[in-house]
């Protein structure tokens, strides 16, 4: 909250600035050594919703308090509660204006608002299938044929919501901290190994060559093993989903730095893929939840669209950075870089 004062003079004259404390100067990026007594309100804000409002209490009834939310753009973009209230000085008539900050409450109302919108819209196309087959199946379907197409698709309009529940549960704990992680030290080649296998029967399904290469002496990473290997798991489905067949996906490690503050060794796990590509607009807000660069092809394909926001709560739980680079037709490289252990990783074993 910030507060100040200011002298409401008759409306043609200026309005002047009695008093101000620390909250307001921050609030509207005023010099902390600055003299503003004495100096037009406009000197402090020029932006004109803010100006028509203090013009307004010198035209009220001198014992009403006025009060009003306003979004100004001048110095920053901001959403204001703002009250004037009268005060008998002994001399010209003078205000007392209290500032409340909205801006980020109003940022977390939109957030929700859109977060019930999307779940909404998420959940009501696989409960129309489930419905609309199951009244069909129930009214009775002579061909067996047929009767398997429509509980195919029951099935799969199922499991897309179970699956959708299954990420928002686990999203939720992770932004809440409900998430316990199990730390360890782990050998990121042997990681990638491991991830590699697991994936490569969606891989064939889509004729999709996954190979993996890494550094000869790489360092450790110290986390939760289940996790990172989610992150891989979350990062390969996408770039199977939108590499076209015959396409192909790297695995990668390397070895680098995360500075935060000071420099620290780390290490890069990388999936690059011959896939489609992201236009570069769209890349800052791939890890939002349901944000989707195609929204129909990826319910299609079984995306739930939290993957990514799954992926960026795991790697900000492990200290990591997440860093996503794309060229359309061309592919897309997501690189997670990861703290390193204190001592290196044992070799992994060799075949």
């Amino acid at each position: 909250m910030a507060t100040y004062a200011v002298t409401g003079m008759a409306d043609n004259e200026a309005h002047v600035l009695q008093m101000l404390n620390q909250a307001a100067r921050e609030m509207f990026a005023l010099s902390a050594d600055a003299d503003y007594r004495r100096r037009p309100f406009v000197d402090l804000c020029r932006d004109p919703r803010l100006q028509e409002f203090v013009a307004a209490t010198t035209i009220a009834a001198r014992e009403e308090i006025q009060s009003a939310e306003i979004g100004i753009q001048n110095p920053a973009a901001r959403y204001l509660r703002i009250s004037a209230t009268p005060i008998k000085t002994g001399g010209p008539a003078a205000h007392v204006l209290v500032f409340y900050d909205l801006t980020q409450l109003k940022s977390y109302q939109s957030l929700r608002a859109d977060f019930i919108s999307n779940l909404t819209h998420e959940l009501r196309t696989p409960l129309s299938a489930l419905c609309g087959y199951a009244e069909t199946l129930k009214r009775g379907v002579d061909d067996s044929q047929t009767q398997r197409r429509f509980l195919g698709i029951i099935e799969r309009q199922s499991k897309r919501m179970a699956s959708l529940i299954d990420d928002l549960l686990s999203l939720s704990d992770l932004e809440r901290g409900l998430t316990a992680l199990n730390f360890g030290e782990i050998e990121p080649k042997r990681l990638l190994d491991e991830t590699n296998e697991l994936m490569q029967p969606a891989a064939s399904l889509r004729e999709i060559a996954i190979g993996v290469c890494a550094a000869g002496e790489l360092p450790g990473v110290c986390g939760d093993r289940d996790r990172l290997q989610q992150v891989l798991i979350n990062l390969i489905d996408n770039a199977i989903k939108y590499t076209p067949r015959g396409g192909s996906i790297t695995l990668s490690a390397a070895e680098s730095q995360i500075v935060n503050g000071e420099a620290r060794r780390a290490v890069d796990l990388i999936v690059a893929d011959t896939g489609e590509g992201i236009p570069p607009a769209h890349i800052p807000r791939l890890t939002e939840r349901f944000y989707r660069v195609d929204r129909a092809r990826s319910r299609e394909l079984g995306g739930t669209g939290l993957g990514l926001a799954i992926v960026k709560h795991i790697v900000q739980l492990h200290q990591g950075r997440l860093k996503i680079e794309s060229r359309v037709r061309e592919g897309t490289t997501v690189t997670v870089s990861l703290p390193a252990a204190e001592q290196p990783a044992p070799p992994a074993a060799s075949a």
